[in-house]
């Protein structure tokens, strides 16, 4: 027998942005329950802003005033993370599961969730019955969650009951190539990250407008905290942060349906199901990151959609980018970003937002025939 020493990268020490990743990533908060990740957000965000609100949803509100009260500039990310809820508990104890969000059925089995109780939580694993075909995908009807009791009773005495929050147990951790950071609800914890390292860069800078960096929530369900965290805020633009797919895998990827690739920069949505950006937006945009030299790439979503759907449908229409971090292994428990993703969103949501004054906004509306 002999050793063999293990990869260092693990045991080192975080620096401060990564310390932030881990704890967003980490943080409970499924859709509907989204409270533990709020607070992480807000305590991050709060020495960076002048002031936090919370709309009756709970989205978060951080307000960053400049030297005008306009623009108001909104940049939005999520809360939520996908996860489940408890359905009900069988006689045995084993508890089925509703899922929040899309989560892929062939992705599940095996793995370690934690149960949310008002008490406290409970591990569990999900799993399904013996005898599984190797080309067979077990509907998630037929899963269920094992907490390790014999009886219904065991688990009602921990606590558990229908309606309590389940999450993926999934520890953060920087990979062999530091720059590649693995972890959990990277959709869309990244983006919250982007917010507060905009949010740190606008404090020591000048900005001509006023800055509200929103937390919505409920996004993985129904969109319903971008529905009101707009109606608070009152955007004359906005600026939405999400995840997408990557296409730098082994797997046959077509470039018809995943562009991006990790460690190219920031990801410029050209259209969703649910949106297609402001072009004098877009346009403008592209050309600081030009002119600075910042990276980005495109990514055209024939499906899906974001908060930016129900943002820019505010009112009688809100001027918005839809901005995304590329991951690899979206909504599943295990996802890998880029951290020069991560550094080149914030450098250019920074650079956009000192720029973004009254004289802009006008050059960026559409105007009637005189």
């Amino acid at each position: 027998m002999f050793a063999i020493a293990p990869r260092l990268a693990l045991a080192q020490e975080l620096d401060d942005t990564e310390k932030m990743l881990r704890d967003l990533s980490e943080a409970p908060g499924v859709s509907g329950y989204e409270e533990p990740a709020a607070q992480v957000f807000m305590k991050y965000l709060k020495p960076h802003v002048d002031e936090l609100q919370r709309d009756n949803l709970g989205s978060v509100i951080g307000v960053k005033k400049g030297t005008a009260n306009s623009p108001r500039v909104m940049i939005d990310a999520h809360l939520d993370e996908i996860g489940f809820m408890v359905k009900r508990i069988d006689e045995n104890g084993f508890v089925k599961f509703f899922p929040l969000g899309w989560n892929f059925s062939q992705q599940l089995l095996d793995h370690r969730v934690i149960i949310h109780t008002r008490t406290g939580n409970v591990l569990g694993v999900i799993n399904t019955g013996p005898d599984i075909q190797e080309d067979e995908i077990i509907p998630r009807e037929e899963m269920w969650i094992d907490i390790g009791v014999a009886s219904k009773a065991e688990a009602e005495a921990l606590g558990i009951q229908p309606g309590d929050p389940v999450t993926h147990e999934s520890k953060f951790a920087v990979m062999a190539n530091r720059k590649f950071l693995l972890g959990k609800a990277w959709d869309d914890r990244i983006g919250l990250a982007v917010i507060i390292g905009v949010m740190q860069n606008l404090a020591t800078e000048k900005h001509p407008n006023t800055v509200f960096a929103t937390g919505a929530v409920q996004e993985e369900n129904t969109l319903a905290g971008a529905k009101t965290v707009v109606e608070a805020v009152k955007p004359d633009i906005a600026i939405t942060l999400d995840i997408d797919v990557t296409s730098d895998l082994p797997a046959n990827t077509s470039e018809d349906y995943a562009q991006p690739v990790l460690g190219k920069g920031v990801v410029i949505i050209l259209h969703t199901y649910e949106m297609l950006p402001h072009v004098k937006l877009r346009h403008w945009v592209q050309s600081i990151a030009d002119e600075l030299k910042i990276p980005y790439q495109f990514m055209l979503e024939e499906g899906g959609g974001t908060d930016a759907g129900p943002i820019h449908k505010w009112h009688t229409g809100v001027p918005t980018l839809d901005l995304v971090i590329s991951q690899r292994y979206y909504h599943s428990a295990n996802g890998i970003i880029h951290r020069d993703d991560y550094e080149s969103a914030v450098k250019l949501i920074t650079e956009v937002v000192k720029r973004l004054d009254g004289r802009k906004l006008d050059e960026l509306s559409f105007k009637a025939l005189r």
